[in-house]
């Protein structure tokens, strides 16, 4: 027999008692860590052939973790239930790893590629979103240098307080004192509507006034009247 001796954490020592009251004692104990002394080098595959050591693997507890040591070399045996579950575990991740990707190429395919970037630069977003920040500070300066409230000119332009300003003169200027009630061009032409009668009595009188830029015809009781 290869097995001499057979131990658990328990410091049970096998050799005192046959394989089958040792393979009852260790499930009665629940015992996870099992120490072999064999008389010459086994495989792990041959330690778990051995009939002495059958016991130990038959009555494996569900879902449990058996660390086993063969002349202080250290192997584990895995319950069925355990490595069914595992599987599924592991099948699980698989899955959600799967679904992450998943998004995960989603999010990319709507970002686009580095090549579909209308910049020159197109290695890297980190460059590209550079090279945008200094065509934005190239164009703040060359618009700061544009506005000139000092000079009147084709390739330069007032600022928005210089040209609120202006108008507001402008406004002032074609008032220029007018009454509050005609001071607009809608209150004049209210005005005149109002009253047909003065407007064409002016427009008579400016139409007897002599000229002097150009040959005047009179008539008879105009002449008289001169």
């Amino acid at each position: 027999m290869a097995i001499q001796s057979v131990s658990t954490d328990y410091e049970f020592d096998a050799t005192r008692c046959d394989s089958a009251v040792c393979g009852d004692v260790l499930i009665e104990q629940s015992a996870h860590q099992i120490t072999v002394v064999v008389d010459r080098p086994m495989t792990q595959a041959e330690l778990l052939a051995t009939p002495e050591f059958a016991p130990f693997l038959a009555n494996l507890k569900p879902y449990s973790l058996m660390t086993i040591e063969i002349n202080e070399m250290t192997i584990t045996a895995v319950s069925p239930d355990l490595i069914a579950r595992l599987e599924l575990l592991f099948r699980e991740i698989g899955l959600d790893v799967k679904a992450q990707q998943a998004a995960i190429d989603a999010i990319t395919g709507n970002v686009g590629t580095l090549a579909g970037l209308s910049t020159t630069e197109k290695t890297s977003l980190v460059a590209a979103l550079n090279e945008v920040n200094a065509r934005v500070a190239t164009a703040e300066q060359a618009t700061a240098s544009l506005i000139d409230d000092a000079t009147t000119d084709t390739d330069t332009t007032w600022s928005s307080t210089k040209i609120a300003q202006s108008i507001a003169d402008g406004i002032a200027g074609l008032v220029d004192g007018a009454p509050d009630a005609l001071n607009t061009l809608n209150e004049l032409a209210a005005a005149l509507n109002d009253a047909p009668d003065a407007l064409q009595g002016v427009l008579d009188i400016l139409a007897k006034v002599v000229r002097v830029d150009q040959v005047q015809t009179f008539s008879a009781a105009e002449k008289a009247q001169g």
